[in-house]
């Protein structure tokens, strides 16, 4: 029996709050980044639940158009990008972090990938949602003893 926790990731106990989900979300980067096992990074990576963290990101984008910005959730790019604050509140970033996360995974693990990208059981507003996180996120590449490696 499994709960959904409030990052989806399936865990046999329920969630101990936000505390578990900033740590389990660090432990899972910190052990793609150190290029740890790619099977360990595949068992975690399947226990995301990519559809509860695309509703999610969906959920605080929507919010954030609609609370922070001050305008209707259905508002063109080019409405929100004029709007944009010099920083991002800390639910937004946790968002970007999540967003992060996913991607990441994405190119680690061709389920992952086709995970991220499967939006049809969603609507519009997760296209949305994705396009605002993709480019409000930056990333460059770094290469490290002859190895390519990016970094967000």
């Amino acid at each position: 029996f499994f709960f959904q926790a409030e990052d989806g990731i399936r865990d046999a106990q329920e969630s101990r709050g936000l505390g578990d989900v900033y740590k389990r979300q660090t432990l899972l980067m910190t052990m793609i980044e150190a290029n740890s096992d790619a099977e360990v990074i595949l068992t975690l990576s399947n226990q995301l639940d990519f559809e509860f963290l695309k509703k999610k990101l969906t959920s605080d984008y929507e919010n954030f158009v609609k609370n922070a910005l001050k305008l209707p959730v259905d508002s063109d790019e080019d409405d929100i990008r004029d709007k944009l604050p010099d920083s991002f509140s800390d639910e937004m970033l946790e968002s970007f972090n999540v967003y992060i996360l996913l991607v990441t995974l994405a190119g680690q693990n061709e389920e992952a990938a086709r995970n991220l990208k499967d939006n049809s059981a969603f609507g519009e507003n997760i296209i949305k949602a994705m396009t605002f996180y993709e480019e409000n996120t930056g990333s460059i590449e770094v290469a490290i003893h002859d190895e390519l490696h990016r970094v967000y």
